[in-house]
Protein backbone atom coordinates (compact mmCIF):
# COMPACT_ATOMS: atom_id res chain seq x y z
CA UNK A 1 0.00 0.00 0.00
CA UNK A 2 1.34 3.31 -1.04
CA UNK A 3 1.82 6.00 1.15
CA UNK A 4 -0.28 8.39 -0.81
CA UNK A 5 -3.11 5.62 0.45
CA UNK A 6 -2.44 5.71 3.81
CA UNK A 7 -3.16 9.83 4.11
CA UNK A 8 -5.93 10.90 5.73
CA UNK A 9 -7.96 12.75 2.69
CA UNK A 10 -9.30 16.28 2.81
CA UNK A 11 -11.77 17.67 3.25
CA UNK A 12 -12.01 15.68 6.34
CA UNK A 13 -14.60 12.32 5.96
CA UNK A 14 -17.64 12.35 7.82
CA UNK A 15 -16.30 10.31 10.54
CA UNK A 16 -13.23 11.89 11.39
CA UNK A 17 -15.07 15.23 11.07
CA UNK A 18 -17.37 13.97 13.76
CA UNK A 19 -15.00 12.83 15.63
CA UNK A 20 -13.70 16.55 15.82
CA UNK A 21 -16.43 17.65 16.72
CA UNK A 22 -17.02 15.51 19.65
CA UNK A 23 -13.96 16.42 20.71
CA UNK A 24 -13.65 19.99 20.59
CA UNK A 25 -17.72 20.13 22.21
CA UNK A 26 -16.92 17.70 25.53
CA UNK A 27 -13.86 19.05 27.13
CA UNK A 28 -14.88 21.83 29.83
CA UNK A 29 -18.60 21.02 29.67
CA UNK A 30 -18.65 18.86 32.82
CA UNK A 31 -15.84 18.96 35.82
CA UNK A 32 -15.60 22.62 37.21
CA UNK A 33 -17.90 24.76 39.06
CA UNK A 34 -19.52 27.95 37.96
CA UNK A 35 -16.98 30.61 36.28
CA UNK A 36 -17.97 34.31 36.36
CA UNK A 37 -19.52 36.21 34.88
CA UNK A 38 -21.65 34.83 31.85
CA UNK A 39 -21.13 30.63 33.29
CA UNK A 40 -22.79 31.77 36.77
CA UNK A 41 -25.36 33.87 35.77
CA UNK A 42 -26.53 31.30 33.39
CA UNK A 43 -26.30 28.67 36.13
CA UNK A 44 -27.81 30.39 38.67
CA UNK A 45 -30.93 31.50 36.40
CA UNK A 46 -30.82 27.19 35.68
CA UNK A 47 -30.96 26.83 39.61
CA UNK A 48 -34.17 29.14 39.80
CA UNK A 49 -36.37 27.21 37.69
CA UNK A 50 -35.29 23.62 39.11
CA UNK A 51 -35.19 24.95 42.95
CA UNK A 52 -37.99 27.77 43.07
CA UNK A 53 -40.17 26.75 39.78
CA UNK A 54 -39.32 29.89 38.36
CA UNK A 55 -39.80 28.74 34.83
CA UNK A 56 -41.69 31.51 32.61
CA UNK A 57 -39.38 34.28 32.92
CA UNK A 58 -35.41 33.95 34.21
CA UNK A 59 -34.82 34.58 37.30
CA UNK A 60 -31.60 35.37 39.34
CA UNK A 61 -31.10 35.16 42.64
CA UNK A 62 -34.65 35.49 43.60
CA UNK A 63 -35.25 38.50 40.55
CA UNK A 64 -36.35 38.63 37.32
CA UNK A 65 -33.84 38.42 34.94
CA UNK A 66 -34.84 40.64 31.86
CA UNK A 67 -31.91 40.51 29.47
CA UNK A 68 -32.93 37.06 28.25
CA UNK A 69 -35.55 35.00 27.08
CA UNK A 70 -36.48 31.84 28.80
CA UNK A 71 -35.54 29.14 25.48
CA UNK A 72 -32.30 28.43 26.27
CA UNK A 73 -32.67 28.07 29.85
CA UNK A 74 -35.51 25.61 29.72
CA UNK A 75 -33.15 23.37 27.52
CA UNK A 76 -30.28 23.55 30.17
CA UNK A 77 -32.68 22.92 33.13
CA UNK A 78 -34.01 20.08 31.51
CA UNK A 79 -30.48 18.56 30.60
CA UNK A 80 -29.48 18.98 34.64
CA UNK A 81 -33.07 17.22 35.35
CA UNK A 82 -32.35 14.52 33.08
CA UNK A 83 -28.67 13.88 33.68
CA UNK A 84 -29.00 14.26 37.70
CA UNK A 85 -27.97 11.29 38.52
CA UNK A 86 -24.78 11.14 37.04
CA UNK A 87 -23.69 14.75 37.24
CA UNK A 88 -24.02 17.99 38.91
CA UNK A 89 -26.48 20.45 38.05
CA UNK A 90 -23.92 22.81 36.76
CA UNK A 91 -22.64 20.23 34.72
CA UNK A 92 -25.71 18.91 33.54
CA UNK A 93 -26.98 22.17 32.29
CA UNK A 94 -23.78 22.91 30.62
CA UNK A 95 -24.44 19.93 28.41
CA UNK A 96 -27.71 21.96 26.24
CA UNK A 97 -24.63 24.21 25.49
CA UNK A 98 -23.05 20.93 23.95
CA UNK A 99 -26.00 20.36 22.03
CA UNK A 100 -26.75 23.76 20.81
CA UNK A 101 -23.12 23.58 19.41
CA UNK A 102 -23.63 20.86 17.68
CA UNK A 103 -27.02 22.10 16.17
CA UNK A 104 -25.08 25.31 15.14
CA UNK A 105 -22.23 23.20 13.44
CA UNK A 106 -24.32 20.77 11.99
CA UNK A 107 -27.14 23.67 10.21
CA UNK A 108 -23.26 25.95 9.27
CA UNK A 109 -22.32 22.49 7.53
CA UNK A 110 -25.41 21.76 5.53
CA UNK A 111 -26.13 25.66 4.97
CA UNK A 112 -22.68 25.96 2.92
CA UNK A 113 -23.45 22.62 1.14
CA UNK A 114 -26.44 23.72 0.19
CA UNK A 115 -25.72 27.46 -0.72
CA UNK A 116 -22.05 26.03 -2.42
CA UNK A 117 -21.13 22.00 -2.60
CA UNK A 118 -20.00 19.68 -0.22
CA UNK A 119 -16.88 20.62 0.45
CA UNK A 120 -17.42 23.99 0.81
CA UNK A 121 -20.03 23.30 3.96
CA UNK A 122 -16.93 20.73 5.57
CA UNK A 123 -14.81 24.00 5.28
CA UNK A 124 -17.43 26.16 6.70
CA UNK A 125 -17.73 23.60 9.75
CA UNK A 126 -14.14 23.64 10.40
CA UNK A 127 -13.63 28.00 10.32
CA UNK A 128 -16.55 28.12 12.52
CA UNK A 129 -14.93 25.48 15.29
CA UNK A 130 -11.89 27.07 14.50
CA UNK A 131 -12.89 30.91 15.78
CA UNK A 132 -11.50 32.17 19.00
CA UNK A 133 -14.70 34.27 19.92
CA UNK A 134 -16.16 31.13 20.22
CA UNK A 135 -14.28 28.65 21.97
CA UNK A 136 -14.95 29.75 25.97
CA UNK A 137 -18.98 30.63 25.18
CA UNK A 138 -19.03 27.37 23.69
CA UNK A 139 -18.95 26.08 26.83
CA UNK A 140 -20.57 27.75 28.88
CA UNK A 141 -24.44 28.09 29.89
CA UNK A 142 -25.28 31.10 27.74
CA UNK A 143 -28.44 32.25 26.36
CA UNK A 144 -26.08 32.82 23.06
CA UNK A 145 -26.01 28.97 22.27
CA UNK A 146 -29.52 28.77 21.97
CA UNK A 147 -29.59 32.13 19.92
CA UNK A 148 -26.87 30.83 17.90
CA UNK A 149 -28.60 27.36 17.20
CA UNK A 150 -31.50 29.33 16.52
CA UNK A 151 -29.87 31.05 14.04
CA UNK A 152 -27.81 28.50 12.41
CA UNK A 153 -31.44 26.71 12.07
CA UNK A 154 -32.51 30.03 9.52
CA UNK A 155 -29.95 30.36 8.03
CA UNK A 156 -30.13 26.76 7.26
CA UNK A 157 -33.46 26.93 6.18
CA UNK A 158 -33.61 29.92 4.16
CA UNK A 159 -30.91 28.37 2.11
CA UNK A 160 -32.72 25.57 1.65
CA UNK A 161 -35.80 27.16 0.49
CA UNK A 162 -35.40 26.95 -3.44
CA UNK A 163 -35.25 22.91 -3.57
CA UNK A 164 -37.45 22.24 -0.20
CA UNK A 165 -39.80 24.81 0.77
CA UNK A 166 -42.04 22.61 2.95
CA UNK A 167 -39.33 22.02 5.49
CA UNK A 168 -37.40 25.05 4.78
CA UNK A 169 -40.75 26.99 6.92
CA UNK A 170 -39.78 24.47 9.80
CA UNK A 171 -36.58 25.35 10.06
CA UNK A 172 -37.14 28.72 9.40
CA UNK A 173 -40.14 29.40 12.02
CA UNK A 174 -38.04 26.57 14.95
CA UNK A 175 -34.69 28.97 14.43
CA UNK A 176 -36.91 32.65 14.80
CA UNK A 177 -38.39 30.97 17.59
CA UNK A 178 -35.67 29.65 19.71
CA UNK A 179 -33.07 32.78 18.85
CA UNK A 180 -36.10 35.47 19.89
CA UNK A 181 -36.84 33.26 23.19
CA UNK A 182 -33.31 32.84 23.85
CA UNK A 183 -32.33 36.38 23.55
CA UNK A 184 -34.90 38.60 22.55
CA UNK A 185 -36.76 40.64 18.80
CA UNK A 186 -33.11 42.30 18.23
CA UNK A 187 -31.57 38.18 17.77
CA UNK A 188 -34.45 37.28 15.09
CA UNK A 189 -33.77 40.58 13.31
CA UNK A 190 -30.98 39.48 10.94
CA UNK A 191 -33.01 36.34 9.97
CA UNK A 192 -36.25 37.84 9.41
CA UNK A 193 -34.04 40.50 7.13
CA UNK A 194 -32.46 37.76 5.17
CA UNK A 195 -35.51 35.97 4.37
CA UNK A 196 -37.45 38.96 3.37
CA UNK A 197 -34.14 40.09 1.33
CA UNK A 198 -33.95 36.56 -0.36
CA UNK A 199 -36.24 37.32 -3.56
CA UNK A 200 -34.77 40.18 -4.48
CA UNK A 201 -30.95 38.93 -4.90
CA UNK A 202 -31.84 35.62 -6.42
CA UNK A 203 -34.48 34.20 -8.72
CA UNK A 204 -34.32 31.05 -6.80
CA UNK A 205 -36.19 32.43 -3.50
CA UNK A 206 -39.27 34.24 -5.87
CA UNK A 207 -41.00 31.23 -6.01
CA UNK A 208 -44.89 30.83 -4.62
CA UNK A 209 -43.91 28.14 -2.34
CA UNK A 210 -41.11 30.12 -0.83
CA UNK A 211 -43.32 33.29 -0.23
CA UNK A 212 -45.82 30.56 1.56
CA UNK A 213 -43.22 28.69 3.51
CA UNK A 214 -41.93 32.19 4.35
CA UNK A 215 -45.56 33.36 5.84
CA UNK A 216 -45.47 30.22 7.39
CA UNK A 217 -42.14 30.63 9.25
CA UNK A 218 -43.80 34.21 10.52
CA UNK A 219 -47.01 33.12 11.66
CA UNK A 220 -45.69 30.22 13.41
CA UNK A 221 -42.81 32.89 15.16
CA UNK A 222 -45.19 34.96 16.13
CA UNK A 223 -47.82 32.35 17.31
CA UNK A 224 -45.23 31.07 19.91
CA UNK A 225 -43.90 34.04 20.78
CA UNK A 226 -46.91 35.94 21.31
CA UNK A 227 -48.26 32.74 23.04
CA UNK A 228 -45.78 33.09 25.74
CA UNK A 229 -45.90 37.22 26.07
CA UNK A 230 -49.36 36.52 26.85
CA UNK A 231 -49.16 33.91 29.49
CA UNK A 232 -46.18 36.04 30.73
CA UNK A 233 -48.47 39.23 31.11
CA UNK A 234 -51.41 36.88 32.76
CA UNK A 235 -49.06 36.28 35.47
CA UNK A 236 -47.91 39.46 36.33
CA UNK A 237 -49.68 42.53 34.48
CA UNK A 238 -46.70 44.75 32.15
CA UNK A 239 -43.69 42.74 32.34
CA UNK A 240 -43.99 41.46 28.77
CA UNK A 241 -44.43 45.11 27.52
CA UNK A 242 -41.17 45.61 30.02
CA UNK A 243 -39.17 42.76 28.48
CA UNK A 244 -40.02 43.74 25.18
CA UNK A 245 -38.67 47.08 25.88
CA UNK A 246 -36.00 46.06 27.20
CA UNK A 247 -34.24 43.25 24.52
CA UNK A 248 -35.64 45.50 21.47
CA UNK A 249 -34.21 49.31 22.07
CA UNK A 250 -31.28 48.38 23.51
CA UNK A 251 -29.50 50.79 20.78
CA UNK A 252 -27.87 54.04 20.74
CA UNK A 253 -25.65 55.90 18.06
CA UNK A 254 -22.04 53.99 17.99
CA UNK A 255 -19.34 56.07 19.94
CA UNK A 256 -15.66 56.42 18.97
CA UNK A 257 -14.68 54.14 22.18
CA UNK A 258 -17.40 51.78 20.86
CA UNK A 259 -16.33 51.45 17.50
CA UNK A 260 -12.74 51.24 18.29
CA UNK A 261 -13.19 48.47 20.58
CA UNK A 262 -15.64 46.35 18.29
CA UNK A 263 -12.65 47.12 15.51
CA UNK A 264 -9.98 45.30 18.17
CA UNK A 265 -12.70 42.58 19.18
CA UNK A 266 -13.30 41.71 16.33
CA UNK A 267 -10.39 41.26 14.58
CA UNK A 268 -9.37 38.29 17.15
CA UNK A 269 -12.78 37.12 17.86
CA UNK A 270 -13.91 36.08 14.68
CA UNK A 271 -10.24 34.67 13.25
CA UNK A 272 -9.58 32.91 11.07
CA UNK A 273 -13.18 33.33 9.70
CA UNK A 274 -12.92 37.58 8.45
CA UNK A 275 -9.95 37.02 6.43
CA UNK A 276 -10.99 33.50 4.25
CA UNK A 277 -14.12 35.41 3.47
CA UNK A 278 -12.37 38.14 2.89
CA UNK A 279 -10.61 36.10 0.03
CA UNK A 280 -13.97 34.42 -1.30
CA UNK A 281 -14.97 38.45 -1.73
CA UNK A 282 -11.97 39.23 -3.28
CA UNK A 283 -11.64 35.97 -5.60
CA UNK A 284 -14.93 36.48 -6.92
CA UNK A 285 -14.81 40.14 -7.45
CA UNK A 286 -14.52 39.81 -11.71
CA UNK A 287 -17.60 37.84 -11.62
CA UNK A 288 -21.44 38.29 -10.61
CA UNK A 289 -21.76 37.02 -7.02
CA UNK A 290 -23.44 33.99 -6.41
CA UNK A 291 -27.40 34.41 -4.90
CA UNK A 292 -25.45 32.45 -1.49
CA UNK A 293 -23.30 35.21 -1.47
CA UNK A 294 -25.30 37.75 -1.54
CA UNK A 295 -27.54 36.26 1.24
CA UNK A 296 -24.81 36.35 3.63
CA UNK A 297 -23.27 39.40 3.01
CA UNK A 298 -26.85 40.62 3.64
CA UNK A 299 -26.92 38.62 6.72
CA UNK A 300 -23.58 39.64 7.99
CA UNK A 301 -24.53 43.18 7.02
CA UNK A 302 -27.49 43.05 9.61
CA UNK A 303 -25.56 42.27 12.14
CA UNK A 304 -22.87 43.85 11.77
CA UNK A 305 -25.31 46.94 11.98
CA UNK A 306 -27.03 45.76 15.06
CA UNK A 307 -23.65 44.74 17.11
CA UNK A 308 -22.34 48.57 16.15
CA UNK A 309 -25.65 50.35 17.32
CA UNK A 310 -25.89 48.15 21.07
CA UNK A 311 -25.47 50.43 24.02
CA UNK A 312 -23.16 48.20 26.20
CA UNK A 313 -20.31 46.34 23.82
CA UNK A 314 -19.62 42.85 25.20
CA UNK A 315 -17.49 40.36 23.16
CA UNK A 316 -19.85 37.98 23.31
CA UNK A 317 -22.22 39.62 21.48
CA UNK A 318 -20.03 39.23 18.58
CA UNK A 319 -21.25 35.40 17.82
CA UNK A 320 -24.28 36.08 15.51
CA UNK A 321 -21.08 37.19 12.97
CA UNK A 322 -19.54 34.15 13.17
CA UNK A 323 -22.57 32.06 11.02
CA UNK A 324 -22.53 34.14 7.98
CA UNK A 325 -18.68 35.15 8.11
CA UNK A 326 -17.96 31.19 8.52
CA UNK A 327 -20.28 29.86 5.58
CA UNK A 328 -18.78 32.64 3.41
CA UNK A 329 -15.05 31.68 4.23
CA UNK A 330 -15.77 28.10 3.43
CA UNK A 331 -17.18 28.90 -0.09
CA UNK A 332 -13.42 30.05 -0.94
CA UNK A 333 -11.45 27.46 0.48
CA UNK A 334 -11.50 25.36 -2.14
CA UNK A 335 -9.85 28.30 -4.50
CA UNK A 336 -7.64 29.40 -1.93
CA UNK A 337 -4.08 29.57 -3.92
CA UNK A 338 -1.68 27.20 -2.35
CA UNK A 339 0.91 29.64 -0.59
CA UNK A 340 -1.60 30.77 1.46
CA UNK A 341 -2.97 27.70 2.65
CA UNK A 342 0.34 26.61 3.85
CA UNK A 343 0.78 29.97 5.54
CA UNK A 344 -2.22 29.31 7.51
CA UNK A 345 -1.05 25.57 8.10
CA UNK A 346 2.13 26.51 8.91
CA UNK A 347 0.95 29.45 11.49
CA UNK A 348 -1.55 26.96 12.84
CA UNK A 349 0.90 24.23 13.94
CA UNK A 350 3.61 26.22 15.14
CA UNK A 351 1.78 28.81 17.14
CA UNK A 352 -0.56 25.31 18.45
CA UNK A 353 2.49 23.03 19.26
CA UNK A 354 4.33 26.11 20.81
CA UNK A 355 1.22 27.00 23.17
CA UNK A 356 0.52 23.15 23.35
CA UNK A 357 3.92 23.12 24.64
CA UNK A 358 3.60 25.36 27.33
CA UNK A 359 1.01 23.68 28.57
CA UNK A 360 2.20 20.30 29.03
CA UNK A 361 6.15 22.23 30.26
CA UNK A 362 3.46 24.33 32.78
CA UNK A 363 1.42 20.85 34.20
CA UNK A 364 4.71 19.00 34.79
CA UNK A 365 6.28 21.77 36.70
CA UNK A 366 2.98 22.02 38.59
CA UNK A 367 2.44 18.67 39.63
CA UNK A 368 6.76 17.43 40.04
CA UNK A 369 7.72 21.04 41.49
CA UNK A 370 10.62 20.88 38.58
CA UNK A 371 11.94 23.20 37.22
CA UNK A 372 11.26 25.22 41.03
CA UNK A 373 10.53 28.79 39.45
CA UNK A 374 8.04 27.99 37.37
CA UNK A 375 6.25 25.86 40.14
CA UNK A 376 6.40 28.93 42.12
CA UNK A 377 4.65 30.92 39.50
CA UNK A 378 1.60 29.06 39.43
CA UNK A 379 1.25 28.54 43.86
CA UNK A 380 1.72 32.93 43.74
CA UNK A 381 -1.18 33.01 40.93
CA UNK A 382 -2.86 31.32 43.09
CA UNK A 383 -2.13 30.43 46.78
CA UNK A 384 -3.22 27.84 48.54
CA UNK A 385 -3.51 25.49 45.73
CA UNK A 386 -2.23 21.83 46.08
CA UNK A 387 -1.91 20.01 42.85
CA UNK A 388 -3.19 16.58 42.22
CA UNK A 389 -2.15 13.83 39.94
CA UNK A 390 -4.66 12.25 37.14
CA UNK A 391 -3.94 9.64 35.16
CA UNK A 392 -7.46 10.70 33.64
CA UNK A 393 -6.16 13.94 33.59
CA UNK A 394 -2.85 12.37 31.68
CA UNK A 395 -4.25 9.95 29.79
CA UNK A 396 -7.16 12.30 27.89
CA UNK A 397 -4.22 14.94 27.12
CA UNK A 398 -1.83 12.00 25.27
CA UNK A 399 -4.87 11.17 23.67
CA UNK A 400 -5.51 14.96 22.58
CA UNK A 401 -1.62 15.57 21.67
CA UNK A 402 -1.11 11.93 19.61
CA UNK A 403 -4.34 12.53 17.73
CA UNK A 404 -3.43 15.95 16.53
CA UNK A 405 0.25 15.15 15.69
CA UNK A 406 -1.25 12.28 13.67
CA UNK A 407 -3.42 14.43 12.04
CA UNK A 408 -0.92 17.32 10.50
CA UNK A 409 1.63 14.32 9.75
CA UNK A 410 -0.90 12.19 7.98
CA UNK A 411 -3.15 14.44 6.16
CA UNK A 412 -2.63 14.65 2.34
CA UNK A 413 -1.40 18.25 1.22
CA UNK A 414 -4.38 19.88 0.22
CA UNK A 415 -5.74 23.71 0.52
CA UNK A 416 -7.76 22.51 2.95
CA UNK A 417 -5.37 21.30 5.61
CA UNK A 418 -5.02 25.18 6.99
CA UNK A 419 -8.83 25.55 8.11
CA UNK A 420 -8.36 21.79 9.54
CA UNK A 421 -4.92 22.34 11.42
CA UNK A 422 -5.93 25.11 12.61
CA UNK A 423 -9.87 23.69 14.16
CA UNK A 424 -7.66 20.58 15.20
CA UNK A 425 -5.45 23.43 17.23
CA UNK A 426 -7.82 24.83 18.90
CA UNK A 427 -9.77 21.33 19.55
CA UNK A 428 -6.13 20.25 21.33
CA UNK A 429 -5.29 23.71 23.19
CA UNK A 430 -9.03 23.60 24.95
CA UNK A 431 -8.51 19.60 25.40
CA UNK A 432 -5.31 20.46 26.86
CA UNK A 433 -6.27 23.19 29.06
CA UNK A 434 -9.72 21.31 30.15
CA UNK A 435 -7.63 18.54 31.80
CA UNK A 436 -3.85 19.14 32.67
CA UNK A 437 -4.62 22.56 33.84
CA UNK A 438 -8.97 22.59 34.95
CA UNK A 439 -8.12 21.96 38.99
CA UNK A 440 -5.83 24.87 38.94
CA UNK A 441 -8.19 26.96 36.98
CA UNK A 442 -11.42 26.08 39.10
CA UNK A 443 -9.38 26.96 42.30
CA UNK A 444 -9.18 30.25 41.15
CA UNK A 445 -12.13 30.69 39.65
CA UNK A 446 -15.27 28.84 41.91
CA UNK A 447 -16.90 30.82 43.98
CA UNK A 448 -18.08 27.87 46.09
CA UNK A 449 -15.48 28.13 49.53
CA UNK A 450 -16.32 31.63 49.74
CA UNK A 451 -20.12 30.80 49.66
CA UNK A 452 -19.85 28.20 51.88
CA UNK A 453 -17.58 30.15 54.83
CA UNK A 454 -20.39 33.02 54.54
CA UNK A 455 -23.41 30.48 54.86
CA UNK A 456 -21.70 29.32 58.08
CA UNK A 457 -21.38 33.18 59.32
CA UNK A 458 -25.74 33.62 58.72
CA UNK A 459 -27.41 32.90 61.87
CA UNK A 460 -29.78 30.12 61.65
CA UNK A 461 -33.56 30.96 60.77
CA UNK A 462 -32.05 34.88 58.72
CA UNK A 463 -34.81 35.37 55.89
CA UNK A 464 -33.35 38.55 55.04
CA UNK A 465 -29.84 39.66 53.75
CA UNK A 466 -29.38 43.26 52.25
CA UNK A 467 -26.47 43.40 49.77
CA UNK A 468 -24.27 46.34 48.29
CA UNK A 469 -22.21 46.53 45.14
CA UNK A 470 -22.80 43.22 44.59
CA UNK A 471 -22.57 41.91 40.69
CA UNK A 472 -25.05 39.53 39.30
CA UNK A 473 -22.61 36.80 39.10
CA UNK A 474 -21.79 36.86 42.71
CA UNK A 475 -25.11 36.96 43.60
CA UNK A 476 -25.59 34.12 41.27
CA UNK A 477 -23.09 31.51 42.41
CA UNK A 478 -24.48 32.50 46.18
CA UNK A 479 -27.62 31.50 45.37
CA UNK A 480 -26.20 28.28 43.93
CA UNK A 481 -24.09 27.35 46.63
CA UNK A 482 -25.41 28.44 49.65
CA UNK A 483 -28.86 29.19 48.92
CA UNK A 484 -28.25 32.61 49.88
CA UNK A 485 -30.86 35.35 48.43
CA UNK A 486 -30.06 38.90 48.83
CA UNK A 487 -32.15 42.16 48.58
CA UNK A 488 -29.98 44.94 47.01
CA UNK A 489 -29.89 48.56 48.48
CA UNK A 490 -30.06 49.54 44.95
CA UNK A 491 -33.37 48.53 44.04
CA UNK A 492 -35.06 47.89 47.75
CA UNK A 493 -34.53 49.99 50.89
CA UNK A 494 -34.85 47.35 53.58
CA UNK A 495 -34.26 46.84 57.66
CA UNK A 496 -32.43 43.18 57.28
CA UNK A 497 -30.60 42.33 60.06
CA UNK A 498 -27.60 41.39 57.97
CA UNK A 499 -25.49 43.56 55.05
CA UNK A 500 -23.02 41.76 52.41
CA UNK A 501 -20.89 44.12 51.07
CA UNK A 502 -18.61 43.84 47.32
CA UNK A 503 -15.42 46.24 47.95
CA UNK A 504 -11.88 45.89 46.00
CA UNK A 505 -9.16 45.63 48.09
CA UNK A 506 -7.89 48.01 50.17
CA UNK A 507 -11.27 50.33 50.11
CA UNK A 508 -12.24 51.89 53.00
CA UNK A 509 -15.62 50.48 55.24
CA UNK A 510 -18.56 52.21 53.11
CA UNK A 511 -20.63 51.13 55.97
CA UNK A 512 -23.28 53.60 58.36
CA UNK A 513 -22.65 53.79 61.98
CA UNK A 514 -24.73 50.72 63.62
CA UNK A 515 -23.65 47.72 61.82
CA UNK A 516 -20.38 44.91 63.20
CA UNK A 517 -18.14 43.21 60.66
CA UNK A 518 -19.05 39.69 60.85
CA UNK A 519 -16.72 38.28 58.55
CA UNK A 520 -14.64 38.94 55.73
CA UNK A 521 -13.50 36.57 52.43
CA UNK A 522 -12.57 36.70 49.31
CA UNK A 523 -11.14 33.85 46.76
CA UNK A 524 -7.29 32.93 46.67
CA UNK A 525 -5.75 35.50 44.40
CA UNK A 526 -9.29 38.44 43.77
CA UNK A 527 -8.71 41.78 44.92
CA UNK A 528 -12.52 41.47 45.62
CA UNK A 529 -13.57 41.53 49.08
CA UNK A 530 -17.15 40.56 50.69
CA UNK A 531 -17.76 41.93 54.39
CA UNK A 532 -20.70 40.64 56.44
CA UNK A 533 -22.40 42.62 59.01
CA UNK A 534 -24.85 42.67 61.57
CA UNK A 535 -27.05 45.12 62.59
CA UNK A 536 -26.41 46.28 66.26
CA UNK A 537 -29.56 46.16 68.11
CA UNK A 538 -29.90 49.81 69.71
CA UNK A 539 -28.69 50.14 73.48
Amino acid sequence: MSAAIRRIELPLAPTLLALLLFAYLLPGLVGHDPWKPDDAIGIGIVHQMLQHGEWLLPHLAGEPYLQDGPFYYWLAALAAKLSGLLLAAHDGARLASGASMAVTLACVHLAGRELYGKNEGVSAALTLLGCLGLLVHAHEVVAEMGMLAGQALAWYGIALAPRKPQRAWALLGAGLVAAGLSKGPLAALAPIAVALCAPLVSQAWRRREYLAALLAAFVAFAAICGGWAMLLDGRAPGLARVWWRINSTPLALPSLEAIAYWGETLAWATWPAWPLATWTLWEGRRRSLEPGTRMLLVAFTVSLAILLFMRSPREVFALPLLLPLSVLAGAGIPSLRRGAANALSWFGVMSVGFLGAIVWFGWFAMVTGVPSAMARNFTRLEPGFVPEFSWVALAVALAYTLAWLWLILKCERSVFRGVTFWAAGMTLLWGLAMTLALSWIDYGKSYRQVAQSLRKHIPPGTRCVESRSLGEAQRAVLDYHAEILTQRRERVDTHCPLLLIQAREGEPERVESGWKLVWEGHRPRDRERYRLYQRQKPS
